[in-house]
């Protein structure tokens, strides 16, 4: 079924095939859905035009992505959602909304364990679609703090010659890698 949706060679056949066989998702199946889907629109306009002139083909998607929210991992989640901003599947439809809404209350209390690329395709995301609500955006503005601070410091050596940075640590009375000891995948 993963094979059949990321070989689909237009949006119309891989709505119909998400359709057909949509009570047989699991989480990577509606990745693989909503990452296509992306795919194709990017690559073609035509496909982009199909998507915007027939929102509700993607009933049957997004009711199966709504479905399965309690099982999918933070990969799914950023792919899923990645793949919707990259659809144009934004929150101006009524049926898109609520998953954006689903898709960030699975995703904000599990920030922590998303890897980092899965962070920057999430925030990217929500903020792409233009449903980036402060909830979420604050949770992803810590996690990204956070995440600095404890990068490795070859990775900062260009910020830590700002002095805010190091004032920061002063203040705090420990270097940035205290806090993030096998946190981060």
């Amino acid at each position: 079924l993963t094979t059949t949706l990321s070989t689909a060679p237009t949006a119309p056949l891989l709505v119909e095939a998400g359709a057909a066989h949509g009570s047989a998702f699991n989480a990577v199946h509606a990745s693989a859905f909503w990452v296509t889907l992306g795919r194709l629109v990017r690559a073609d306009p035509a496909q982009r035009k199909w998507v915007q002139d027939n929102p509700g083909a993607l009933e049957p998607g997004c009711d199966t992505t709504l479905r399965l929210l309690p099982t999918l991992e933070p990969r799914e989640l950023a792919n899923i959602a990645h793949g919707m901003a990259s659809a144009g599947v934004s929150g101006s439809h009524r049926q898109w909304a609520g998953l954006w809404s689903g898709i960030a209350a699975a995703a904000q209390p599990t920030l922590g364990t998303f890897r980092t690329g899965e962070l920057k395709d999430l925030a990217w995301a929500f903020a792409t679609s233009g449903v980036l609500q402060p909830p979420l955006r604050d949770a992803l503005a810590v996690e990204a703090v956070e995440r600095l601070e404890c990068a490795e410091d070859g990775r900062l050596e260009a910020i830590e010659r700002g002095s805010a940075v190091r004032s920061r640590r002063r203040r705090r009375g420990r270097g940035h890698r205290a806090c993030c000891v096998g946190r981060y995948p």
